[in-house]
């Protein structure tokens, strides 16, 4: 039971995240907050440790770069 528990409360977390992350893709896509996409450019890159997952980010980071010259 404690585990059924467990599962349910990771897919809440897991489906938090996934809004949030769809939330700051649809702002910074929008560039409705001012200076979050030159954040993001540059503290992004930093944030991420994996070569895999900066390789998956890579052409949304390039995307907003490309956006903000």
């Amino acid at each position: 039971k404690i585990n059924k528990e467990k599962q349910k409360l990771d897919k809440k977390l897991t489906r938090q995240k996934i809004l949030l992350g769809a939330f700051l893709v649809e702002t910074l896509e929008k560039n409705s907050v001012e200076g979050l996409r030159q954040y993001t450019v540059h503290e992004l890159p930093k944030f991420l440790t994996r070569d895999i997952d900066k390789k998956l980010m890579n052409d949304l980071v390039e995307s907003l770069n490309k956006d903000m010259e």
